[in-house]
């Protein structure tokens, strides 16, 4: 049997790629369906992700999927990320009228999604906004981590008006949100990866 291909570290890898290209150029990116874009077709060039995988019930699909729909604590479809990846061949995409089981109204069925990522680009909101609404992916992430734990999450928020300048800014931010990595960068050249295995500016 093949060895499962680890998702999450290729998302990261690509992930700091797109910082590496924000930093040397952050005004090529003029919105968030830029950067959103942009990471999907740079994770889409690997040949693993950008495969095409045979589901539980015969048909092929790609790993990588964009604003793919979570269920809140009420089993409500609510919380859309940016982007996700699941297994293929744990993946029913419900191609036969005859499943089994419960069909959620997402149209198919994965044991367990790989990685999500948020995306943010601030492009003119002052410091305190920026962060309430960064915040807000966070808690999005940690809800939807409380039902999928062998979740990656990421959260990436790239600055155009540089509103944070030092690591330490980020401290209680990494220290309420453990279990999500927290991707920073700004205008200046400066980034920041909390909650990693090993993270600092680099």
């Amino acid at each position: 049997m093949p060895e499962k291909v680890d998702y999450a570290r290729l998302a990261e890898r690509y992930i700091r790629e797109l910082v590496s290209d924000f930093v040397s150029n952050p005004f090529n990116f003029f919105s968030e369906s830029d950067v959103k874009c942009r990471l999907f077709n740079m994770m889409f060039q690997n040949s693993e992700i950008g495969r095409l995988k045979r589901t539980t019930d015969g048909k092929h699909i790609y790993p990588l999927h964009s604003e793919v729909t979570y269920f809140n604590r009420e089993g409500r479809l609510l919380y859309h990320v940016d982007l996700s990846a699941v297994e293929p061949e744990e993946t029913d995409v419900y191609s036969n009228p005859q499943t089994e089981g419960i069909r959620f109204s997402k149209g198919y069925s994965a044991p367990e999604c790989l990685f999500a990522i948020e995306l943010k680009l601030n492009k003119r909101n002052k410091r305190e906004k920026m962060l309430v609404i960064w915040e807000k992916d966070m808690k999005k992430l940690n809800d939807i981590l409380s039902r999928n734990p062998s979740l990656t999450c990421f959260c990436m928020l790239l600055d155009k008006k540089n509103r944070i300048s030092e690591e330490h800014e980020l401290t209680n931010l990494a220290a309420s949100y453990p279990r999500i990595k927290i991707i920073y960068a700004n205008a200046h050249g400066e980034d920041f990866f909390m909650n990693f295995e090993s993270h600092g500016t680099h």
